[in-house]
């Protein structure tokens, strides 16, 4: 398996480690928290920044930790919540984004940090 590095990004807001990030729309080349499912994530932070100023590493690619909020299968889809921690994707009518799907043993506990296959992609409901 080949190994992508984290990119390093700068930050809208104080970021924590493991968590879904996506790209803001009003600042180039920063990244925030999704504030929905709707919005598209790039990657993974793999380190906690605590100012505004700072930049963060974020896998984009192949395996990443990430923060669980909620139980998961193994081998499903991960969605995130408005604070970038992975939950179960759950299929809704105009669909949603992903993350990418969990690779590690199913999650049973809220705070559990996994390994997920990252693949960002919109899942449409037909």
């Amino acid at each position: 398996m080949s190994h992508i590095a984290p990119i390093s990004m700068k930050v809208a807001a104080t970021l924590a480690a493991y968590r879904v990030v996506t790209f803001s729309t009003s600042t180039a080349n920063t990244v925030k928290y999704p504030a929905t499912v709707a919005e598209s994530a790039i990657g993974i932070t793999t380190d906690t920044v605590l100012g505004t100023s700072e930049s963060i590493p974020v896998a984009v690619g192949g395996l990443a930790d990430l923060y669980f909020n909620d139980t998961v299968t193994s081998g499903a889809l991960v969605a995130y919540d408005s604070s970038g921690r992975g939950v179960p994707h759950t299929n809704v009518t105009v669909g949603s984004y992903v993350i990418g799907l969990l690779a590690g043993p199913s999650i049973a506990a809220t705070g559990t940090i996994a390994k997920v296959l990252i693949q960002p992609m919109f899942k449409s409901i037909p």
